[in-house]
């Protein structure tokens, strides 16, 4: 089947670049303090300087920041509060779908049309086909791979918010498979819960972003606004 006559794949780009969008313009949201709280908590903050090891450790920060607020009102809420649009436009539906989003860690099965990857969660009793060009063109059967995964709105399938990251290094397994042990139970029961999760999330997205530990690079407290200006979730 040719892409281009395939209308998951048209309707999938489509909400992508709409998510591509609404990402940039969430993070503009994301004050100083929780930049550098979030920064923290993934191990990219030493001595009030953010700490990045590679381009994509922005993005990852970032798709930290947005799903990860300190109060009870996220990125999102407040942009959905704040917005005129439409209950039913790409936008709106995209937004919720992100605001449902959650952490989770797959495992590839095969993949099918250059972009889609059909995949078991290993943290919940669910299958996952994922919508996702540079997966789905790429990932072999068995990869693992981390990420906040949303349902795309009135369809079967999932994308992700950004910043995927593949388990490549065998101390990265060990080690995560060292965190699972603490949240067996749930996990195995199927009861896993928001809270849950996202620990889990920060604990893995940590190990993970020290799979490339070379080429550090230190962004200057003032530097702030210049690292979020420049900062683009990749899809």
């Amino acid at each position: 089947m040719q892409l281009e006559n395939d209308e998951d794949y048209e309707r999938y780009k489509r909400l992508r670049a709409v998510s591509k969008k609404l990402n940039s313009e969430l993070v503009q949201h994301i004050r100083k303090k929780e930049l550098y709280r979030c920064a923290k908590d993934l191990g990219l903050l030493r001595k009030k300087s953010l700490v990045l090891n590679r381009e994509d450790d922005v993005n990852v920060l970032m798709d930290y920041c947005i799903h990860n607020p300190c109060g009870k009102k996220s990125c999102i809420d407040i942009y959905i509060e704040q917005s005129s649009l439409g209950e039913v436009s790409d936008e709106m539906m995209m937004l919720k779908a992100l605001r449902e989003s959650f952490f989770s860690i797959i495992q590839v099965r095969s993949t099918e049309k250059g972009y889609l990857c059909h995949a078991d969660d290993i943290l919940r009793p669910q299958d996952i086909v994922l919508a996702d060009v540079g997966l789905g063109s790429s990932s072999e059967a068995g990869v693992l791979i981390a990420a906040r995964f949303m349902k795309v709105p009135a369809s079967k399938y999932f994308m992700t918010t950004g910043a995927p990251m593949q388990i490549r290094d065998k101390w990265a397994l060990d080690a995560i498979d060292a965190v699972l042990g603490k949240y067996i139970e749930p996990i195995e029961s199927g009861s896993l819960s928001t809270t849950q999760s996202n620990s889990l999330g920060k604990q893995v997205i940590r190990l993970l972003l020290q799979q490339n530990n070379g080429n550090i690079r230190t962004a200057d407290p003032e530097a702030h606004e210049e690292v979020l200006r420049k900062s683009e979730l990749s899809y």
